[in-house]
């Protein structure tokens, strides 16, 4: 996925080796797969070439540790993939990526969607060196029709290429020939502080500017602009969060034309607008204005390669007005595109004051979470916009570090008046010297300083992604959303496997008559995210089951649904959880029966309060195989009280053999202990939080020792079940065996 990003940012390998290359017959419409590379263990760069076919109709498809499976959609396996729609294909993976690249086989597929067969001659290189500094590429030529076209036509795209024709003599060149060699100088400084084996394509252009209304008083030398912005596209850190095209490229791997066959190959990664008035003129004229002119054009290029915000920051001027023109939506402040951040704005903070303490205490909270009102008053607050790294933040280049945090965090530009194109996306004034603040204060940087280690956050780091993606697998056992509370979920790994652990999922909820059921979902996961078992990259069929009187066990009549959660670092930024405070988070998709909701969902216990793993009966039980369908969740925590089972949610079967389940709260857990179960009557899943109420339906005894995984219950742990709750919600079991379904934790 993919949209057109129209804001301005105004102002040697090491040790290769290569597989042979093979040549395939691809026949039309048709897929060749089960073609292993075997990645040495300390390769960081993987390129793969294909060259044959028809252009547009061959698409190449990778993803490591599994072989492809033809009968499924070779697209939903594939963790990276590229078209050749400029005649070849060349992909590229590095240990940036995600899933980053790592030793051990990786898998290929070949698809031809041509009416011909297709010979395709296919190879490969592994390099134990970081990306390579590839040169940008820069076109001062007329732009394309198809560039002219995403702006409307050359009238609105403005793109006048004589200046870099300029015949006029100046030393032993030209002034046209001096003006490229100065946007070419500051291309190469920084192609040489970037890691990227895809080369940054830019559209060389001039116009005039109006530097009057919010602008008056400074002078516009250049502005830029990447052309599309991407989220759900191979190799990016957070598939929900939009990405500039440049790093889009880069970290999938391949140019924007291969990732997404509707956008032209003739379209660049940047266009760059210098001022062509008259007064402008003579700057890129003038040998001794070369240091200005290459600090603005690396500053402008920076822009493009993803120092920007989405955020709308439209109509500043016109919404201090009280009241503010008719039609003008001063509201539109603060918002996301799409409601999905960007990488760029998810690393963005407001140290918000504590009311009871405006002086002395703030808060770091990032833009995503913040309410547009407070976003409107973050990007105007002068000095309490921050970039939200506390790594950055004691850097030798931060004139802040010596400040107690997080007054120490690096300013961006926030001025009491906002002003586009300004605000947010540079570094506030404070940063004396660095290449990447809203006005040019006399040096003249040439490194990109500060704005190195702030690209990385947006798409150009130079290894594995770890500020992005969780280190460590996530907690299991109960999860829930603040805002739909009632509802929830049991998260419980079930098997170790190296190919992505797997993990079952208890869905809990309520059906459009506010009656408790609940569903099945089991995936693995993945890089920090809960998906499909067999396809990377989709969410988890989801199942409402129901009973098997004569089998006795559950059967799934058809799919109802899936279930995907994403548990990485960066779903915090999601702007789901705008307004979730708890520390720890997740974003839960579902979809059933027509139905969708995107929930923000946090641990129901903090992992402090949980036992030792040898003796926590977290987890889901249930009577083995023989006596399946059916069993209870249990979240113990240590509480003053004693060992608490809350929730302790029990599933099961009515008469009707539907689904339904039951809540007991057990305060202080004591061996054959007797406690009522509850009915509860909620409400559905798309409709606004309400208050439950709670019914006695029966009793439950539970006599549980230390947890047990076994496929047959030994008899050490027993719990017996009473339900009279009248109609078909009766249900009974008498000191039955039972064993802990999911893995004790930590195994």
């Amino acid at each position: 996925m993919r949209k057109l990003f129209c804001l301005l940012g105004v102002l040697l390998f090491g040790s290769t080796a290569a597989m042979a290359a093979t040549t395939f017959t691809v026949q039309p419409n048709s897929v060749v797969a089960g073609i292993a590379i075997n990645v040495p263990a300390n390769a960081k760069l993987l390129t793969v070439t294909a060259n044959g076919g028809t252009a547009g109709k061959i698409r190449l498809f990778v993803r490591p540790d599994q072989d492809f499976s033809v009968q499924s959609s070779l697209m939903n396996q594939a963790s990276y993939y590229s078209i050749n729609s400029s005649g070849s294909i060349a992909l590229s993976i590095g240990d940036y990526g995600t899933p980053a690249l790592h030793g051990g086989n990786w898998y290929v597929a070949l698809a031809n969607t041509d009416s011909a067969p297709a010979t395709i001659s296919l190879d490969s290189v592994t390099s134990t060196s970081n990306a390579p500094n590839t040169p940008f590429i820069i076109n001062f030529s007329a732009a394309s029709t198809a560039l002219e076209d995403i702006w409307g036509g050359a009238d609105k795209l403005e793109c006048d290429v004589t200046p870099w024709a300029d015949a006029t003599p100046l030393g032993s060149s030209t002034v046209g020939a001096f003006r490229k060699q100065l946007l070419q100088a500051a291309a190469d400084k920084l192609s040489s502080q970037i890691h990227s084996p895809v080369p940054v394509r830019i559209q060389a252009c001039w116009k005039d500017f109006d530097d009057s209304g919010e602008h008056a008083g400074s002078y516009t030398l250049a502005a830029a602009t990447g052309i599309y912005s991407f989220y759900n596209s191979p190799g990016l850190p957070n598939q929900n969060m939009w990405y500039a095209q440049a790093p889009s490229a880069r970290l999938g791997g391949t140019r924007a034309c291969s990732l997404d066959a509707s956008i032209d190959c003739s379209i660049p990664d940047i266009i760059v607008w210098f001022n062509k008035a008259d007064v402008a003129k003579e700057s890129y004229d003038d040998a001794t204005d070369e240091p200005l002119i290459i600090s603005v054009t690396m500053h402008e290029i920076t822009h493009g390669l993803g120092f920007l915000s989405s955020m709308t920051i439209s109509n500043p001027d016109k919404c201090s007005d009280t009241p503010p023109p008719t039609g003008t939506d001063c509201n539109q402040i603060g918002n996301f595109w799409n409601d999905r951040n960007d990488a760029y704005t998810a690393n963005v903070a407001y140290l918000k004051a504590d009311p009871a303490h405006p002086l002395s205490t703030r808060t770091v909270v990032p833009m995503a979470d913040l309410s547009k009102d407070d976003r409107k008053a973050a990007i105007t607050s002068n000095k309490y916009l921050v970039w939200n790294d506390p790594l950055l933040a004691q850097s030798d280049d931060n004139i802040l570090r010596n400040n107690t945090a997080p007054s120490n965090l690096v300013e961006l530009h926030a001025p009491g008046t906002i002003q586009p194109g300004s605000t947010l996306s540079h570094l506030g004034p404070v940063h004396v010297g660095q290449l990447m603040t809203a006005v040019i204060q006399g040096n003249y940087p040439d490194t990109l300083g500060m704005a190195e280690p702030m690209l990385e956050r947006v798409g150009w780091n130079t290894g594995p992604a770890t500020h992005i993606v969780d280190a460590g697998p996530p907690l299991t056992g109960n999860w829930y959303d603040p805002a739909h509370s009632g509802h929830g979920i049991d998260f419980e790994k079930i098997v170790d496997d190296p190919a992505g652990d797997q993990y079952a999922v208890i869905f809990y909820s309520y059906d459009g008559s506010a009656q408790a059921e609940y569903f099945y979902a089991g995936g693995r996961l993945r890089d920090g995210r809960f998906e499909d078992p067999a396809t990377a990259g989709q969410p988890a069929p989801m199942g409402r089951p129901v009973y098997d009187p004569v089998n006795h066990k559950a059967t799934y009549p058809g799919a109802h649904g899936t279930l995907g959660i994403d548990f990485s670092a960066a779903a915090a930024n999601d702007p789901a959880c705008a307004g979730n405070t708890q520390t720890t988070k997740a974003v839960l998709s579902w979809s059933m029966d027509g139905e969708s909701g995107k929930w923000c969902i946090s641990p129901l216990a903090n992992p402090d309060k949980r036992p030792d793993a040898a003796t926590d009966l977290t987890g889901l039980w249930n009577a083995g195989s023989s006596d399946s369908g059916w069993g209870m969740s249990i979240l113990e925590t240590r509480e003053d009280s004693g060992l608490r089972l809350n929730p302790l949610l029990l599933f099961y079967y009515g008469t009707d053999n539907q689904p339904h389940w039951a809540q007991a709260d057990v305060v202080n857990y004591q061996p054959v202990q007797t406690v009522n179960l509850y009915r509860i009557q909620g409400y559905c899943r798309t409709c606004s939080k309400q208050p439950t109420t709670h019914d006695v339906i029966g009793t439950l005894t539970l006599n549980l020792g230390n947890p047990e995984n076994t496929e047959t219950p030994s008899g050490n742990n027993r719990m017996s079940i009473n339900i009279n709750g009248g109609g078909t919600l009766k249900f009974q079991r008498t000191n039955v065996p039972v064993r802990t379904y999911s893995l004790p934790l930590g195994q």
